[in-house]
């Protein structure tokens, strides 16, 4: 409760009855987010008899803003301070059904209340009270300002109630047990009642009384059995009747009734009375029969409500969670920890503390209700804003057993109210500044005890001259005549207590400085209060108003041509709509039609639309607070088609609140409702395609996936039936036919797949399908368009509209996905035929997958045998090799050594050209042998297991390459230089030879005139090393940079440049066997660069 300034604090000062000023502002906004407000009575009083919490919310936003001494007087308090901190206090269990039906008022737009209640003065001293509130006018709609009496009445309940006590105290007591006895005489069959059995019956007491055969009427026919046999029971004396049944009332109204008697006989053992008793026992059966309702309905809350339902045990200290705890904080209920350790550590650190001791000190102050707002840690590690209320459960002792409540996430709601707030702020700054004038007056004193400063400056004189009555007819009314007319209308209008005689227009005044002004005013009573609330409005500038109103509707019809909605202004009183040119710029409809009647825009709207539309209208219109409506539909335009629309409306009432004019406006919204639906249907799609993506990488059967998504295809496109045909080729003809593998169809619709008809289409008999088959393009139809043989096989399955997708496998037709529309002529859109043929791609590539791999698995067996017959085959022909160049070397030297012996032997006796021939001879057998050891070292390079790989230094190998190559590095001046020389794990006797080729034939294809300069560098890659010889040597054509990597390949004459031509080529099969590259950059005349790489290899 708060307490804030009240616009009648004079008056309160000098009522004697107690009286408060209330704000239910934010009451009626709660009720509005709970959505009671309008609903009828029997439902908005069940909700808070279910949903009793919500009664202590409500009472938790009441503001009180003021109240008199008397209400101190009453309650026993000294201050109003002490009042309002001990607010809360003053409620009894009854005010709790008292708060129930001011809800109930207020949800029924009701702007008064009137009830006989109780309340608890401070010191503990229970009142019998007359509550009365009435809603300030002007405040109706937001119930900022109730004023509400509260007058004692307990002496006059106290003497009612001795008299009523001494009257009915025996009847109390029957009443009390709802008892009554009754007596039958069995040979005359009389029948004694008492008065509580026609209470029970709910019967009229006359002379005329009931017949025992009523009764048994009465009894309900499941019931009558049990009836009788307990009587036969009781006749025979085996045992006394005693049972409970059923009875029905005249309302239709079921009671269950406890019946007991007892048989009395003569000394003839002869029945001749029947004594007994009935009590009605309806509550205690109602009673049980909700107890187990309410026990299912506690559980369904907790799964129902948007709060997060708890039930603390202090002494198990363990929690009972709701569902809410997983709905709205995320948590696993079945596995969260339910002791309250984990709930108080799930509380921000900074407010933990402080939540630990407001809860001792509710304990401590014997509170019934304890409520905090705190942050709490969601399952996603968020802290969530809570409002947490539990009432305190106590036992008979007072000891606080458990806290009964929930958590209400309210992290929005304080954004909204922060939002609500600075509206609030802003409207109450309007309303201040509302050119109007607002008086309050004392009805018995005339005495004027509030005036805004538009009041006195409407009537043109200082506020504290105006406050006195008498003075004041003198001051605005100086002539004498009108002034007595004047007041003797207006005196007599106020003792005529009609308020709708309080009400004055075109009255004259004079203000202080002589100005004459024509103003309107409005008394408004409230007889409770004994106060006059008045306003008065200046309508000098009426006049002007009214042709600023008529160049105000002049602007109005400019603006329905210049804006693009369709505007509309109707006149309810007169029965007419006036349309704006909007209607035929968006509906089609002639400008001619500029004023229609008041029912044709019914006639426009579509027929699923218009009854939820007229009923929200109607509703609208008739509940004076609404002064907006809002809504969407479609609309009819002139060609018959529909439009989507928006249509915003404002709704102008008389001051009886009765509506006499509309005014509104549509929007098309169809682009947007399009764009809404395409974007929906987008989304399906794109959630079908990649379930199905989805499970084709999963699944290696593509069928399966096929077979067990059709629903799901058919589904995502409104389709009744899917399937799929696979193509196959007549084993005779060769004609090309299909064949129906999987479907399905929807509840409703007939499947074909075990039609035998559809296990063998010939296609050739369906021309236009395989014409759009032939563009790789789709295939739709409705049937009332087709002809032939399509129509007939459509109208065979009952298909109004047919939509086939072809699925082309390496560009040969596989087969079709097929959807059919069972119930209508579906005209199937671009975007579903993109959707169905990116499925049917999908497909394609799935099938060519599983082709694909089979192809492979083949290829692969050809491969490995294959490899196993090439692996003999080199083998073979390595041995080869090296048998071949081991005994082409012995010839070869017996050549050269018979040559020698001559030359030596016949030196003196050979010419110059004898030693020349000679010479030939033995440099061709060098030669022959260098390409024979060549060859050798060729066939060699990469033979599998030979070498293993192992870790080095490449700076090592090349100090060592460096050595071997020392005589021709002396002689021909040559410098090598390294950098980034890496620590490598490969065959090191392979690196040792590429290298020692690369660097030897850099050294020897250098200029004439430069010294040879070898710079040999590495570039560490992600998964391999770059090594680089670089020289500055002859160069080489870029035409040849491919060719010199061919075994007997060479670029310069054997007299020039020595060498066999395989070196490279050595090269390049030893980097091969390395798994590496090989290659070069070069220009002629401007020196190489020699790359390979070699992959990493881990320890």
């Amino acid at each position: 409760m708060e307490k804030g300034n009240s616009r009648f604090q004079a008056i309160f000062e000098i009522v004697p009855i107690p009286i408060w000023e209330e704000d239910f502002s934010e009451v009626k906004a709660y009720l509005k987010e709970l959505n009671l407000i309008g609903k009828d009575e029997i439902s908005v009083r069940k909700f808070f008899i279910d949903n009793p919490h919500h009664l202590i919310i409500c009472v938790s936003k009441v503001k009180l803003l003021n109240l008199n001494k008397a209400c101190l007087d009453l309650h026993h308090a000294s201050t109003k301070e002490e009042l309002l901190e001990n607010f809360s206090s003053i409620f009894v269990e009854e005010s709790l059904e008292t708060l129930r039906e001011q809800l109930l008022a207020i949800c029924c737009g009701s702007d008064h209340f009137e009830v006989d209640t109780k309340i608890k003065t401070l010191d503990g001293i229970i009142k019998h009270i007359h509550l009365k509130w009435t809603v300030v006018t002007g405040y109706e709609d937001s119930l900022k300002s109730v004023i509400i009496t509260t007058n004692d009445i307990s002496d006059r309940i106290q003497s009612r109630k001795k008299i009523e006590d001494s009257e009915a105290k025996l009847l109390y007591a029957q009443q009390l047990a709802k008892i009554g006895n009754w007596e039958i005489d069995l040979p005359s069959q009389e029948l004694t009642l008492s008065d509580e059995i026609y209470r029970i019956w709910e019967i009229e007491k006359n002379e005329d009384d009931p017949k025992t055969d009523f009764f048994i009427s009465t009894i309900h026919p499941e019931d009558l059995n049990q009836a009788y046999l307990n009587y036969e029971k009781a006749i025979k004396k085996i045992s006394a009747a005693d049972l409970k049944l059923r009875i029905i009332l005249k309302n239709d109204l079921v009671k269950w009734i406890h019946i007991k008697a007892s048989i009395e006989k003569d000394e003839n053992n002869i029945p001749i009375k029947i004594v007994g008793t009935v009590q009605d026992i309806t509550e205690e059966e109602t009673l049980k029969e909700s107890l187990k309702e309410l026990i299912k309905r506690y559980h369904f809350v907790t799964k129902a409500t948007f709060d997060t339902v708890r039930d603390l045990d202090l002494e198990t200290d363990t929690i009972f969670w709701g569902e809410g705890i997983n709905s709205v904080f995320g948590y696993n209920r079945n596995s969260f920890d339910n002791f309250k350790e984990t709930w108080i550590n799930l509380i921000h650190p900074n407010d933990r503390s402080r939540i630990f001791e407001s809860m001792q000190k509710a304990i401590q102050n014997n509170s019934d209700i304890w409520q905090e707002e705190y942050l709490f840690k969601k399952a996603n590690g968020r802290y969530a804003l809570v409002n947490d209320r539990a009432m305190i459960i106590r036992d008979p002792k007072g000891q606080v057993k458990r806290f009964v409540g929930a958590m209400q996430d309210i992290t929005n709601q304080k954004k909204s109210e922060k939002e609500l707030k600075a509206r609030t702020q802003f409207i109450e700054t309007a309303l201040d500044n509302l050119p109007i004038g607002i008086a309050v007056n004392s009805i018995d004193s005339g005495e004027a005890t509030l005036m805004n400063k538009q009041f006195s400056e409407i009537y043109g004189w200082p506020e504290k001259e105006l406050r006195d009555v008498e003075s004041f007819f003198e001051k605005v009314y100086p002539d004498p005549a009108y002034r007595a007319q004047m007041t003797a209308q207006i005196i007599a209008d106020i003792e005529s207590g009609d308020p709708s005689r309080m009400e004055w227009s075109g009255i004259e005044i004079t203000t202080k400085s002589g100005k004459k002004k024509i103003i309107s005013a409005k008394n408004i009573p409230v007889y409770d209060q004994q106060i006059m609330i008045s306003t008065v409005i200046d309508e000098t500038e009426k006049i002007k108003a009214e042709k600023a109103l008529q160049l105000s509707n002049e602007r109005f019809l400019y603006a329905t041509k210049a804006v693009s909605d369709a505007i509309w202004d109707w006149d309810i009183e007169s029965e007419t709509v006036f349309w704006g040119s909007g209607y035929e710029s968006l509906f089609g409809y002639q400008s001619d039609q500029m004023y229609v009647k008041d029912d044709l825009w019914e006639t426009k709207v579509h027929p699923d639309d218009k009854e939820t539309i007229l009923i929200d209208v109607e509703k609208a219109r008739k509940d004076p607070k609404i002064n907006k409506w809002k809504g969407e539909y479609r609309f009819k335009k002139s060609n018959g088609e529909y439009a989507y629309v928006l249509e915003n409306t404002v709704i102008i009432r008389n001051k009886n609140g009765n509506p006499i004019r509309m005014v509104g406006a549509l929007q098309d919204i169809s682009d947007r409702k399009k764009s809404e639906e395409a974007l929906l249907n987008k989304t399906r799609y794109l959630e079908t395609i990649s379930k199905v993506v989805e499970a084709l990488l999963y699944y290696n059967d593509w069928e399966t996936v096929l077979n067990e998504n059709l629903k799901t295809i058919a589904e995502a496109v409104n389709a009744d039936r899917a399937y799929f045909l696979k193509n196959f080729k007549e084993s005779n003809s060769q004609e090309l036919s299909a064949k129906q593998i999987y479907e399905w169809a929807k509840d409703g619709i007939s499947p074909q797949i075990n039609n035998i008809n559809y296990q063998k289409i010939q296609l050739s008999r369906y021309p236009d399908f395989l014409k759009e088959v032939s563009r790789k393009s789709h295939f739709a139809a409705l049937t009332s368009q087709t002809s032939g043989e399509t129509r007939k096989i459509l109208e065979e399955q009952e298909i109004k509209s047919t939509l086939q997708i072809p699925i082309f496998i390496n560009d040969n037709f596989f087969g079709y996905l097929g959807l059919d529309d069972c119930t209508s002529d579906k005209i199937w859109t671009d975007e579903e035929i993109s959707f169905l043929q990116t499925l049917s791609t999908n497909f394609g590539v799935a099938i060519e997958k599983a082709e694909f791999e089979k192809s492979l698995t083949n290829l692969n067996y050809e491969l490995k045998i294959s490899n196993k017959n090439l692996e003999i085959s080199n083998s073979e022909l390595e041995q080869f090799a090296y048998v071949a160049s081991h005994d082409l070397q012995e010839p070869l030297r017996m050549i050269t050594s018979f040559l020698t012996l001559i030359e030596k032997k016949y030196q003196d006796k050979l010419d110059e050209k004898g030693k020349k021939y000679i010479y030939f001879a033995t440099d061709g057998a060098r030669r022959m042998r260098d390409i024979i050891l060549d060859l050798l070292e060729f066939s060699r390079v990469g033979k599998v297991g030979e070498v293993e790989n192992q870790e080095f230094d490449v700076n090592s190998l090349l100090d060592e390459i460096k050595g071997l190559l020392k005589v021709q590095i002396q002689n021909s001046k040559a410098e090598l230089v390294t950098s980034n020389i890496p620590i490598v794990i490969t065959q090191k006797l392979a690196l040792r030879q590429l290298f020692q080729n690369l660097i030897s034939n850099a050294i020897k294809y250098k200029k004439s005139e430069i010294n040879p300069i070898v710079e040999i560098n590495c570039e560490e890659k992600k998964n391999e090393w770059i090594f680089s010889v670089k020289d500055n040597g002859l160069g080489i054509a870029p035409e040849y940079h491919e060719k010199i990597f061919v075994i007997f390949q060479r670029l310069h004459d054997k007299t020039e440049y020595s060498g066999s031509g395989i070196g490279l080529a050595i090269c390049k099969k030893i980097v091969d066997s390395l798994g590496g590259r090989i290659w070069v950059e070069s220009e002629l005349g401007l020196g190489s660069i020699f790359y390979f790489s070699i992959p990493k290899i881990n320890k």
